[in-house]
This record gives structure tokens, sequence and C-alpha cells, in this order.
């Protein structure tokens, strides 16, 4: 299922959608917080520094350290 979904994530990107857009519509598969952060880091040209962030994050598997770091 999640492969499906980012098989339409990246359809959408391709076709000139903003990939926080595509993530929000599956927000079964994306939490809110992380599409702000890629959406903050669209929005300032930093992509690829979020979303190694939230990689980094997520394979820690530490949320609670995620909105420590944000809080900051």
């Amino acid at each position: 299922r999640f492969k499906k979904i980012i098989k339409v994530v990246r359809d959408d990107v391709e076709a000139g959608g903003a990939l926080s857009d595509s993530m929000a519509k599956h927000s079964a598969a994306f939490d809110r917080l992380y599409v702000a952060m890629v959406r903050a880091g669209e929005t300032s040209g930093r992509v690829s520094g979020i979303t190694r962030t939230i990689v980094s994050f997520v394979e820690g598997g530490s949320r609670a350290g995620m909105k420590s770091f944000i809080i900051m």
C-alpha cells in the first residue's frame, strides 16, 4: 500500500505539483508535522535538508525529538 502511495506522490510531483500538497492528500501515510516541514522547506528552498531531518527522526523513531527540534 505504501509503495502505491509513493508512486502517486512521485507522479504528482513529476506533473508539477508540490511535494507537500501531494503528501497532504495521503494523511494516513504522512504525518501533518512532516507535511508542514516539507511545505516550509519548499518555501525556503531547503527541501533536501528538511527531508534529511525527517528521515533521521523517522529512522530513530523519535517524534518527540522532532517536536523538540522544531521548537528550538
